[in-house]
């Protein structure tokens, strides 16, 4: 089973990602879509053991930082074991948003997920997200 989830991180990834990524492990979540991730890294990869489990998760990190500010900006944490690539195709110029493609185990099946930000001062932004 796949668990989803959202997380406004109001900028700080630096110093919160160890957090997260030891609740996402705990919690077995398998996807975390964050917004506000500010100045992040663009890809990287984060580990967790877990001491009760005996085990070790890793997390791959794909970000988009917002053009021209330290806010904004979004991000997905994708569990290393499942299939996927980036959908960078999908992405809108003007759009805090990024995609990844999730594909199915033993199936041709696969299912977009994407991680958007919309400030409150930008009009207008999801009009933009009609192509997609």
């Amino acid at each position: 089973m796949i668990s989803l989830v959202h997380w406004n991180i109001r900028k700080g990834f630096s110093d919160k990602i160890d957090e997260i990524v030891r609740i996402c492990a705990s919690h077995c979540i398998s996807i975390v879509c964050l917004s506000e991730v500010g100045n992040c890294p663009l890809s990287d990869s984060y580990s967790y053991y877990i001491p009760n489990q005996n085990k070790e998760v890793v997390y791959y990190w794909y970000g988009r930082h917002r053009e021209g500010s330290n806010g904004g900006g979004v991000g997905i944490l994708v569990l290393s074991s499942l299939s996927h690539v980036i959908r960078s195709d999908l992405e809108v110029f003007g759009v805090e948003c990024m995609f990844i493609e999730l594909m199915a185990q033993n199936s041709q099946n696969s299912i977009i997920i994407g991680s958007m930000y919309d400030p409150p001062s930008r009009k207008g932004t999801y009009s933009k997200l009609d192509n997609v």
